[in-house]
């Protein structure tokens, strides 16, 4: 069981299936991390060498490869953020701190941000209206779970 991303309740998840709803086509998971970390328009990897390569098979065995596209997905949701966050990582780094912890469910970088998004709401919804509203409902979701 790995968490769906919407909530800390443990689901099972049918790996193929999500891989071919997200992808279309099967590639290696370096380049599928790749491709999709260059897709979020946070700071760009140019090529996808040994040094990612290796850092994606560490990332691995640690994480899920939902969980670090999840990861990667909140990282750009937060980083693209007006006035909320703006510390930069390289892909490398991304994978192979603590960072990618931070992004998850649990993590206190997600959970922080959703506080502060909940703050930031009108009668109207949402000041910043560029999320969507799975975005939206992750992080109410993720909120529900958080003793304050």
């Amino acid at each position: 069981p790995v968490s769906n991303g919407t909530n800390n309740k443990p689901q099972i998840i049918n790996t193929n299936k999500l891989e071919k709803e997200i992808y279309k086509e099967k590639e290696p998971p370096d380049k599928q991390i790749f491709d999709f970390w260059n897709s979020q328009v946070v700071i760009k990897e140019k090529e996808l060498n040994k040094r990612v390569q290796s850092a994606v098979s560490t990332a691995l065995k640690s994480f899920t490869l939902e969980q670090i596209l999840l990861a990667i997905e909140r990282y750009a949701v937060v980083y693209n953020s007006e006035n909320y966050f703006s510390h930069g990582y390289e892909l490398v780094s991304f994978l192979g701190g603590p960072a990618i912890r931070k992004f998850l469910d649990e993590g206190v970088h997600w959970i922080n941000y959703c506080n502060w998004l909940s703050e930031h709401q009108t009668n109207k919804g949402f000041i910043h209206n560029t999320y969507t509203s799975e975005q939206i409902a992750s992080c109410i979701s993720n909120l529900d779970e958080v003793e304050v």
